[in-house]
C-alpha cells in the first residue's frame, strides 16, 4: 500500500473504532477527562458528564 492508502485505511478503521463503541479517546491523552488532544473537540454523542 502507497503511504495514502495506508492513511485512508488507518483513518476508516478508527471511525470503524468510533462508531461501535469500542475506542476510549481519552485512554492515551495525558490530560483531564473533560478535554482531548483536539482542544475539547469529541465526537457526537459523547457527554461531558459521563
Amino acid at each position: 500500500m502507497t503511504p495514502e492508502q495506508q492513511t485512508v485505511f488507518a483513518l476508516d478503521l478508527l471511525r470503524t473504532e468510533v462508531a461501535s463503541g469500542g475506542f476510549d479517546c481519552y485512554s492515551a491523552a495525558p490530560v483531564a477527562p473533560t478535554r482531548s488532544r483536539l482542544g475539547g473537540a469529541r465526537p457526537r454523542g459523547v457527554r461531558d458528564d459521563v
